[in-house]
């Protein structure tokens, strides 16, 4: 029993190890995508705040798309790295940077043209000067956002391609950089004191986009001077037709499921502006972009599986692979109360502190929602792992099948339904939306205790690989 005791717990500290750095740089980018939330409420009331908060869900769903951009990208960069194809890999930065300047320029001409017919159809056409001033909101800063787009692509392809190739440092430095940057000069433009520009919403945009501009003036000094072999060719549509087919049958599945998960959170926000009001919206904003910052833990749990679980099934170590999965989940119930306890504990201060021009029922429904967010996060926490179980032994599918049926029947449909038919205060609604996460889990740990993924062997010649390297 000691001996099992002091192997777990050598396993718990190199999987601290493991998942901090990470971590961390997940946790810097996140606040930089966040800050302009927390300033607001410095100077906004609720319906500024509800007008934010709205083109915060547009920018997070382009946000995911990102991701699903980079992550098949990056699983060609590592097979192409294995068969040491420098051409190849510098082709993998080629195709990311081009879906990514796509996808930037048609959200750009679709948010200048539409932004405020996607606010209404967000915040609703309930009439009033309160969601009429909300949608003006949004729809300035939405617009003035989009330009950040092409920036935060750039910016994120590289920070996770250097993640993939073993550079955590970089990356960390560059992001905290842009970091302090965005927060001096959000401070400087935004907020309200004696002699500031006081340039309010206009303020937070120019800050963001001054921000990422000079972090992706550093990555590209860093391409220039280090020269790795993922940096790009400077004619970026240099791709194959061959890796570019192969890329767009990989990318469609992720995408299809990002861009659905994306959605929402954007209809979750549409559910509560119809059926509450923009306090509602306000006080759901200020929960969501607190929460966020501890979701920063899941890309540090995904790496851990990878080289613990996922390593061990390529070579045939299904019993270590299990065994590992194991610890794993231990480390992550140990994570989660912990994590679970600071939330609770966020709940009765992070809204007073940071969103001081809220309404007094806007103060309220956060201080609620925000403490049974605890409980969500707990269940939500525990799935990351059992996810990238599944996804290590192969089953991208089912999990993406699985994932986005808990998101859009359970999550979605019960509050939709609960506010619907039932005549059920919309606070204890929003407290139920985060207990539904325990039946989320209870599904995805069946499914993890059916699903023989343990036993789920990825090979060679189990994988679609380019044929450039099966030659």
């Amino acid at each position: 029993m000691k001996k099992y005791w002091k192997d777990n717990l050598n396993f718990y500290s190199k999987g601290l190890l493991f998942i901090i750095p990470i971590s961390l740089q997940a946790l810097v980018e996140t606040v930089l995508g966040l800050m302009n939330t927390f300033i607001v409420g410095q100077f906004g009331n609720d319906d500024v705040i509800a007008g934010v908060a709205s083109s915060v869900n547009v920018y997070d769903m382009i946000w995911y798309v990102f991701f699903a951009i980079v992550a098949t990208g990056n699983i060609f960069l590592a097979q192409y790295e294995g068969a040491n194809m420098k051409t190849k890999i510098k082709e993998t930065t080629n195709v990311k940077l081009f879906y990514v300047l796509l996808i930037s320029v048609i959200c750009l001409i679709v948010l200048e043209v539409f932004a405020k017919d996607i606010s209404i159809l967000i915040l609703g056409a309930h009439g009033g000067e309160h969601y009429d001033e909300a949608i003006k909101v949004a729809t300035q800063y939405s617009r003035l956002i989009a330009w950040n787009y092409p920036l935060l692509g750039f910016a994120y392809i590289m920070s996770l391609t250097m993640n993939v190739a073993g550079n955590v440092k970089t990356p960390l430095i560059v992001a905290s950089i842009s970091l302090v940057l965005n927060t001096v000069l959000v401070c400087t433009l935004s907020l309200p004191y004696q002699g500031s520009p006081n340039l309010g919403i206009e303020g937070l945009a120019i800050s963001l986009i001054t921000s990422r501009a000079v972090e992706c003036l550093i990555f590209i000094g860093y391409l220039i001077y280090k020269k790795p072999e993922y940096a790009p060719n400077w004619n970026i549509f240099k791709i194959s037709k061959e890796l570019h087919w192969n890329y767009f049958k990989a990318f469609i599945p992720m995408f299809i499921n990002q861009l659905f998960f994306g959605l929402s959170l954007i209809i979750q926000t549409v559910i509560f502006a119809y059926y509450g009001s923009t306090t509602v919206v306000a006080a759901t904003s200020i929960v969501s972009t607190t929460m966020a910052i501890f979701y920063s833990t899941y890309r540090g749990y995904n790496a851990l599986v990878s080289y613990y679980v996922g390593q061990n099934l390529g070579k045939g170590k299904l019993a270590l692979a299990k065994e590992n999965a194991k610890k794993i989940l231990q480390l992550v119930f140990l994570i989660s109360v912990v994590t679970a306890l600071v939330i609770l504990s966020c709940a009765f201060w992070v809204p007073r502190f940071l969103f001081v021009n809220l309404s007094a029922e806007g103060l309220s429904l956060a201080i609620w929602y925000l403490a049974f967010s605890a409980i969500g996060y707990f269940f939500f926490n525990m799935m990351q792992p059992i996810f990238s179980f599944l996804y290590a032994g192969g089953y991208t599918l089912i999990v993406s099948i699985t994932d986005l049926c808990l998101v859009w029947i359970v999550d979605i449909f019960v509050t939709f339904a609960l506010l619907q038919w039932t005549q059920m205060d919309i606070k204890y609604v929003m407290m139920i939306s985060c207990l539904t996460k325990s039946i989320d889990f209870a599904v995805s740990y069946v499914l993890y205790r059916v699903v023989p993924w343990n036993k789920k062997i990825i090979s060679k010649s189990e994988i679609k690989l380019p044929k450039a390297i099966l030659e």
